[in-house]
């Protein structure tokens, strides 16, 4: 019978890859989608010096 026992080293490079390939693959494909136009930043965060009621302070629910 032939023992084909596979080196340690080359098994841990394989998991990486197989881990560390498709992850590249989606931020190059994100990174092209930008470039591109086709998916924009998220948006710039609200002012904080607005003082109109943007949060649900005051708000209530089913209560006289």
């Amino acid at each position: 019978m032939q023992d084909s026992a596979a080196n340690p080293v080359i098994v841990a490079l394989l998991f990486i890859a197989r881990c560390l390939v498709p992850v590249g693959i989606l931020l190059g494909f994100s990174y092209l989608l930008r470039r591109l136009g086709l998916v924009q930043g998220p948006p710039p965060p609200p002012d904080k010096t607005d003082n109109s009621k943007t949060s649900n302070e005051g708000i209530q629910h089913g209560r006289p």
